[in-house]
Parts: structure tokens; sequence; C-alpha cells
């Protein structure tokens, strides 16, 4: 027969085995949320890469066509490994040849076309970063243009909606009126 004292402990027996479960299935399930949560991110990821919407990478020696070159990264472009691709809203192709021109651009000239590599686009658009001008302004009559202001310059497309050289018509003839106002008072 069991006495008291061992019912007792059987019984705290139990109860902690029990215990110990319930934390081992809080554990494994805590484990499994992780487990699953990972597998989701690695089955986007890899939707992701299988759709070719992850960047294609450049090497820096890559020969580009300055059409082609429009499109990365460094001038403000991209380029998709589906094919998906945007040019920069900021630099042309004229640019580039200007750049080119000037020495500025190291430049290829192979097949009657420009070639650039991701490398020389990357090193000349570090040195061609606007820098602080700390040239003192002019005084005097010269300095004030009586008032006029240049028109703000506005980006590639800005220019292609249309509605920014309609706005800097507007700028540019208010700012003539403006001078010839301060003319006028100016004459009297």
């Amino acid at each position: 027969m069991i006495d008291g004292d061992e019912e007792l402990d059987a019984l705290e027996l139990s109860r902690r085995v029990m215990s110990d479960l319930d934390e081992m299935a809080v554990e494994f399930e805590l484990g499994m949320q992780n487990i699953t949560r990972k597998l989701h991110a690695a089955k986007d990821a890899a939707q992701v890469e299988a759709l070719g919407l992850s960047p294609r990478p450049f090497g820096d020696n890559d020969l580009l066509k300055l059409s082609d070159a429009l499109h990365l990264p460094e001038l403000g472009g991209y380029v998709l490994r589906n094919g998906q691709r945007e040019a920069s809203r900021t630099f042309t192709k004229a640019s580039l040849t200007l750049a080119i021109e000037k020495g500025d651009l190291a430049a290829i000239w192979k097949h009657n076309k420009w070639h650039v590599t991701p490398l020389a686009v990357r090193t000349w658009a570090a040195q061609s970063e606007p820098k602080s001008s700390k040239t003192p302004a002019r005084k005097g009559k010269a300095a004030d243009n009586y008032g006029y202001k240049a028109p703000l310059e506005v980006d590639r497309a800005e220019k292609a909606d249309g509605g920014a050289s309609v706005a800097a018509a507007m700028a540019q003839m208010d700012a003539l009126d403006a001078m010839l106002k301060n003319r006028k008072k100016k004459g009297k």
C-alpha cells in the first residue's frame, strides 16, 4: 500500500512533469513560428529574385553605351534583372558626351559609339558634385540687376511634363516686370 507522503510525491512529480511538458510545448511553438517566419521571408526573396525585381549588378569594367549608362544607379537610374529600367532624370546622353569631350569622363570609342564603364561614371560623378561657392557677391548696380532674378532651374522630368516651361516663362515675365518697375522708380 502507498502511504500519503508517497502519494503526494507522485502527485507533485506528475505536476512538475506536466509543467515541463507545457513549457516545452510553448518553446516548440515559438520555435516553429520563428522557422515559419524565416521560410516566408526566404519564399518572398525567392519570388522577388524569380520575377527579376532585384537590381542588376554591374561590374566596374563593363563597357556600356552612353544610352545604357544613363540607367546606372550612380546617375539616378536603375536596371532590374527582369529588364525593367529607368534612365536618369538628371543626366542626358548629351551631358555625358560633353563630359567626354571636355576630358572629364573617360570613354572608349567602339563601333562608332562612345562607351563608358560604371567605374568611370562613378569617378566622374564624384568629382562633379557641386562644391560650395565662396566667391563674394558683387556690389553696386551690376549685382542688383534692378531686381531681376534668374528663373528657377528645373530637371528633365519637369521639362517633360510641360508645366515647367510655362512656370519658367511666367517667372521670367514677373521678374522682367519687376525690373522695369524698379527702373522707373529709380529713374524718377
